[in-house]
């Protein structure tokens, strides 16, 4: 009985296909997290607080120098507010408020920049405590009622948060306490910007005044920021 002949073992002498194939895969990955390592947020050694996210609210450009100073004082066109950039001594509650209480002295094509604060208010004080700001009046501003108190308190109230350390403001008058109006709290004993924002000018009411294009932006800028930054503020 003839016997089979077992096969020759095969000698493999190099890499098969296969085994060429599975090389060429693993050495893409490699080069992969490679080159995903190099993009990667690096770790820190120790833990790091996050950083807070703020909300801010333009104000209008203030200028500060040996000389003087230049801020925005708020006035009336139209039953609006207008600011208009004004030399005041220094950029203080005290000496912006002094600037305001000489009035305007510009017009505008659509109606003449005026302002809603009787001629002999008298300024008694000032007062800021951090970023909270009393004013004492004194003549003629406790007669005031209606939309015009109202807009006399918002040439203000606008014109003292316009600088960089102001954010509430309460009245007193003749150094008595008042109250004021808040949209959003009714009756209460301070305020902000933000409880006078009704009365900026629409778009259209600011292509009609004449006023300096760095007043008319500086408006826009400041009107468009506290609509973002208040709440329940029309937009």
């Amino acid at each position: 009985m003839t016997g089979h002949t077992a096969p020759t073992p095969r000698i493999l002498t190099g890499p098969t296909n296969r085994a060429r194939h599975l090389r060429a895969t693993l050495a893409g990955l490699a080069a992969l997290v490679v080159a995903v390592s190099g993009c990667a947020i690096p770790l820190d050694s120790q833990p790091r607080a996050m950083e807070p996210t703020t909300t801010t609210t333009a104000r209008p450009t203030t200028t500060q120098s040996g000389s003087g100073a230049s801020a925005a004082l708020y006035f009336v066109i139209n039953g609006h507010l207008a600011s208009t950039q004004a030399s005041v001594a220094t950029l203080t509650p005290t000496a912006v408020l002094d600037g305001l209480l000489k009035g305007p002295d510009s017009t505008s094509g659509s109606g003449v920049v005026g302002t809603k604060i009787p001629s002999d208010t008298i300024l008694h004080s000032a007062r800021l405590s951090g970023s909270h700001l009393t004013i004492d009046l004194g003549g003629a501003f406790g007669d005031l009622v209606g939309p015009v108190r109202r807009q006399a308190l918002g040439q203000m109230v606008l014109t003292v948060t316009a600088l960089p350390n102001v954010t509430t403001v309460s009245l007193e008058l003749d150094g008595q306490a008042t109250t004021l109006f808040s949209d959003a709290l009714g009756d209460t004993t301070e305020v902000t910007a933000c409880d006078y924002v009704e009365l900026f000018p629409s778009d259209a009411e600011l292509a009609s005044w004449r006023l300096a294009r760095r007043d008319l932006d500086d408006l826009a800028t400041r009107r468009n920021a506290l609509l973002r930054a208040c709440p329940g503020a029309e937009r």
